[in-house]
């Protein structure tokens, strides 16, 4: 029958069991040992030849796989823990598998237990345990290099939580990874966001199977948490092409509704806070370098006007700032919210969608109409030949203005609705976007008109900064005829006003008019431009200033501004320009009608 070897030499008889046991390289029969419920029990060989994957080998590879864990970039990390399979888990369990497999089949084979007589040697039992710690560490490899998970129905609640837990810690080591990151699942977040008309008829029994109400809950939530002020910032800082591809996939899955508007606003902030972001690389157009042609981030933020009006729908749009960080922004940062804003104003026009009322739209002029807020900390103070942050933050405001007229110059077919409504009528639904800008212009002018002295900063502030640009040069086109139409009459009925009602606002506005228009009416044909308010403005002082300066004389002697004086004896008001290369300043008189 051949040769048989037998554990302690035992002979069996022609009926005993044998079972075929490789031994280096040789099918060696072995004779069953014990037979219990009919399984034929033997003692493998106490030398079954080197061990492929044994108990020592296995805490070295796992030390090692714990060591590059632990030392590894935690963007690896971040990508196992939101792995679509719970990878934890599963290599914990692994571990104990193979932990004990390893150990067991040393102590088995060194000690020459019975075991089942099925053919497998210490190699095949190393071999399987090798394996099996080898398709861990390929999944570790798939997950965090090959294939990186992104935000899906097969992970979202490992994805919200991890996002969660490192938001929360607010690691300024973890953020910028995380920043960069979260753009790979910018487009499964969005596509799992619902509007809010889907959601009124989405039901629990159609989403049962697929469970997409739940999906799009936690997308809606993640999206939400990317509002967190101190994660925007670290975007901003290290990986603005996040926002870029978040506002992009917005715009082309033409998802307004989305709840980006807190993180569309915080980034904003943060982009003009902090002067080495992208927003100041763009240079507002004025770079010759390829980033500042392209503008990727201010188009992508500000390009879409349908998608910063339907986010400012929810709360927040991405040209909101809150009052706070507005009123901080020095001269360069205002001037840079202002370019950001007008990309966006010129939008709206280039979609036509300049007819509708846009709260958005209305929000920003009210922070551009900020910049002047400060201009009054100006009056009084001596000229140094230095610009101060108030008089940056108002230079910008009317650059808003002048571009956004400029723009309109060159733009045919604008309907313009009703070109005068009364006061008593005007209302949010009544105003256009010309009365719109009309009245920033109004807001800036009424800043300016603190001003008063010394006369040169009058002068400074009222015509250089304010009115020269607003009526400069070269003003065309019947969009610019219409709004200064408007403005006039803004400027005219709040002096008109005094008549009713002496006034401090009435009474500033006619003293900035009074300041850059002069006190002669001059040929129309030479100041053709503001020719209509400068004949009423004067004609009106003319007849109601006595009035004013018997009523109210402190009223009365508020309504003069920089060089304009009151001659009290020959009862005219005085304009006294400055000398220059004359002998004498030059000086303007204007006869004044006693009260009737």
């Amino acid at each position: 029958m051949g040769l048989f070897v037998f554990k302690n030499n035992a002979i069996r008889s022609k009926t005993s069991h044998f079972h075929c046991y490789p031994v280096e390289g040789k099918s060696v029969k072995m004779g069953c040992q014990n037979i219990i419920l009919g399984l034929c029990l033997t003692r493998p060989p106490l030398n079954d030849g080197e061990g492929i994957f044994g108990f020592a080998e296995f805490l070295a590879a796992l030390a090692l796989l714990v060591l590059v864990f632990n030392s590894t970039d935690y963007l690896y990390r971040f990508r196992i823990s939101v792995a679509p399979i719970p990878l934890f888990k599963v290599t914990f369990i692994s571990t104990i598998v193979i932990g004990l497999g390893t150990l067991l089949t040393d102590i088995w084979f060194a000690e020459g237990w019975l075991a089942p007589a099925w053919g497998l040697s210490k190699a095949i039992l190393q071999g399987m345990f090798g394996g099996l710690f080898l398709i861990n560490v390929l999944l570790w490899i798939w997950f965090a290099f090959i294939r990186p998970p992104v935000f899906s129905r097969w992970n979202y609640k490992r994805y919200q939580f991890t996002l969660y837990s490192m938001i929360v810690r607010g690691s300024d080591g973890q953020l910028p990874v995380i920043s960069a990151e979260i753009a790979r699942s910018a487009r499964s977040l969005i596509k799992y966001v619902t509007d809010e008309s889907s959601k009124k008829h989405a039901t629990v029994s159609k989403d049962r199977k697929s469970n997409n109400t739940k999906v799009s809950d936690y997308a809606h939530d993640t999206l939400l948490m990317m509002g967190n002020r101190k994660l925007c910032r670290h975007i901003v800082a290290s990986s603005p092409v996040t926002a870029i591809i978040f506002m992009q996939e917005l715009s082309f899955r033409k998802n307004y509704t989305a709840p980006l508007g807190e993180f569309a606003k915080n980034i904003t902030t943060e982009a003009l806070l902090n002067k080495d972001s992208i927003l100041y690389l763009e240079s507002g157009g004025t770079a010759l370098d390829l980033l500042g042609m392209i503008q990727p981030f201010s188009k992508a933020m500000y390009g879409d006007y349908c998608l910063v009006n339907g986010l400012g729908l929810g709360r927040y749009s991405s040209l909101d700032l809150d009052w706070r960080v507005a009123d901080m922004l020095d001269g360069d940062q205002f001037e840079a919210y202002c370019q950001i804003a007008l990309i966006t104003f010129q939008n709206m026009f280039d979609v036509d969608r300049y007819r509708e009322h846009s709260t958005s739209i209305y929000r920003v002029f009210e922070i551009v109409a900020g910049g002047g807020g400060k201009v009054h900390l100006l009056n009084g103070v001596p000229e140094t030949g230095e610009l101060s942050v108030a008089s940056l933050r108002l230079m910008a405001a009317v650059g808003f203005v002048d571009d956004a007229i400029s723009f309109l110059a060159d733009k045919k077919g604008l309907k313009f609705g009703t070109l005068r409504v009364r006061r008593d009528e005007v209302g949010y639904h009544q105003s256009t976007i010309f009365d719109q800008i009309a009245e920033l212009a109004f807001d800036l002018i009424h800043h300016a008109s603190y001003v008063k002295t010394p006369p040169e900063l009058a002068w400074s502030i009222h015509y250089n900064t304010v009115w020269g640009r607003i009526f400069g040069l070269g003003r065309h086109g019947p969009a610019w005829r219409v709004i200064r139409f408007k403005l006039f009459r803004l400027l005219f009925d709040e002096i008109k006003e005094m008549e009713r009602w002496p006034n401090y606002k009435g009474a500033r506005i006619l003293g900035f008019c009074l300041n850059v228009l002069g006190l002669s009416v001059g040929e129309k044909e030479i100041n053709e431009r503001c020719y209509p308010l400068r004949k009423a403005v004067l004609n009106w002082t003319r007849k109601n200033y006595l009035a004013i300066v018997e009523e109210n004389p402190d009223i009365a002697e508020y309504c003069l501004s920089g060089g304009v004086t009151f001659d009290s004896e020959n009862r005219r008001l005085v304009k006294t320009y400055m000398r220059g290369a004359n002998r004498e300043a030059p000086r303007e008189y204007l006869n004044l009608d006693e009260p009737r």
